[in-house]
């Protein structure tokens, strides 16, 4: 009798709720992520054999799954991306004759979902204020774009966002190439017409359309990413649906600590735990002096900034940051710590064994003292969190915000949070 009132008091909270927990949830306005708009049929079929296909590469010799693998749920677990060139898929890929990619692999999960205002770690793909697309492709932008034809075609921005690797000399475009975006384009959509697979497949999409152009292959592959990659199913999800029982005591506590003592609110809120905006946090660099967002949009106020990414599924996409320093979620949540101590001692010890060039920190001094200086002043300078808080934090964040349908991927390396 007194073992099963134990094992009750254990499981209250967990089964009813928490009630500062659930307050915090109101008072932040925090929402489970919905489900996608319905899926179109003959759209995602088309995107899932493009997505696959080599076609979209200029040499044929990569596609968009070689990078965004099952291996790597939906990423490449790489610290920094291999592009065209490399050989192998997900922790077997291995550089080869491609070469080095400035950032780490961002994951596809849930970026067809809820509002999205950019992508890429650097934010150079969004949508303007008033609707317009900003890309670094100018013939694309403004209300009369030169480039009326493709512009108008895409129908979201995620479709606008996924052309862009297919014309990126290192990543899919060739090393050697030296094609504009626009000459990269029409060179895919050449290869697509030649191949009547792909052909049939895209105008079955399109049956109405009179000739196709690479909004529709970028309209294709952002459907299947859009029903591909959905994790909303989290216990996170799940609690703050009223299925309570899905969060265990400890991811309650952590939950609470993410949404309190650790500030990690401020950044990653809403309904996909992101603000979608940039910020220096004092990230550890390697290879080289990366100035984020500066280095598209020069304006004086995001100097080492990166694009805040989204938390779902955090717990299976290691290594973390854009330049995939942090080898799992103990080193991100030591770095918020005490950010600046963290980037000034970090010690890299992660697996090089992928690249045949050199991969090691980057400590050059000027730029260590001036990215120092800029890390965003709001970023709470010490956090003081106990063990047992990080601990708390950690099985919220891999645990609690990882899908059930990607929790078998976990490594049972988490006392008192077992993955469901």
């Amino acid at each position: 009798m007194l073992n099963t009132l134990l094992l009750f008091l254990i499981l209250l909270p967990s089964v009813y709720g928490d009630s500062a927990l659930d307050s915090s949830i109101k008072i932040f306005q925090l929402e489970a992520l919905p489900d996608p708009a319905p899926k179109r049929v003959a759209l995602f079929n088309a995107g899932s054999i493009l997505f696959r296909h080599p076609a979209l590469s200029g040499n044929q010799n990569i596609s968009c799954l070689t990078c965004h693998s099952p291996q790597g749920a939906s990423a490449d677990a790489l610290p920094l991306g291999l592009g065209e060139g490399a050989e192998g898929m997900g922790k077997n890929r291995h550089q080869s004759q491609g070469k080095i990619l400035d950032r780490h692999t961002m994951a596809l999960f849930n970026l067809g979902t809820g509002n999205i205002q950019n992508y890429f770690w650097d934010s150079r793909v969004k949508r303007e204020f008033r609707g317009w697309w900003m890309t670094p492709e100018v013939g694309l932008n403004g209300p009369n774009p030169k480039l009326a034809e493709i512009s108008s075609t895409f129908d979201s921005l995620l479709a606008v966002q996924a052309i862009f690797p297919i014309s990126n000399h290192d990543e899919m475009a060739g090393q050697n190439s030296k094609l504009t975006n626009v000459e990269a384009w029409d060179g895919a959509m050449k290869r697509i017409y030649q191949n009547k697979v792909l052909t049939d497949i895209l105008k079955k999409a399109y049956p109405e359309a009179k000739t196709l152009n690479i909004a529709h292959v970028g309209n294709a592959l952002a459907e299947f990413e859009r029903h591909e990659f959905v994790a909303n199913k989290t216990p996170w999800d799940l609690y703050i649906r009223g299925q309570k029982q899905y969060m265990n005591p400890r991811m309650i506590k952590g939950a609470k600590i993410f949404i309190g003592k650790a500030n990690c609110i401020f950044c990653h809120q809403g309904q996909h735990l992101s603000t979608f905006g940039t910020q220096n946090i004092g990230t550890p660099q390697l290879r080289f002096g990366d100035r984020g967002e500066q280095e598209v949009n020069p304006n004086g106020f995001n100097e080492f900034a990166f694009r805040i990414p989204p938390l779902r599924n955090v717990g299976v996409t290691a290594p973390y940051m854009h330049s995939g320093v942090f080898e799992n979620l103990r080193e991100v949540i030591n770095h918020y710590n005490d950010p600046a101590e963290s980037f000034r001692t970090f010690v890299w010890k992660g697996n090089t064994s992928h690249y045949r060039e050199e991969v090691k920190l980057f400590t050059e001094p000027s730029f260590m003292k001036l990215k120092a200086q800029h890390i965003t002043a709001g970023l709470k300078k010490k956090l003081d969190l106990t063990e047992d808080e990080k601990e708390d934090l950690h099985c919220f964040l891999k645990v609690g915000l990882t899908d059930l349908n990607y929790q078998k991927r976990l490594l049972d390396d988490i006392e008192d949070c077992p993955p469901i």
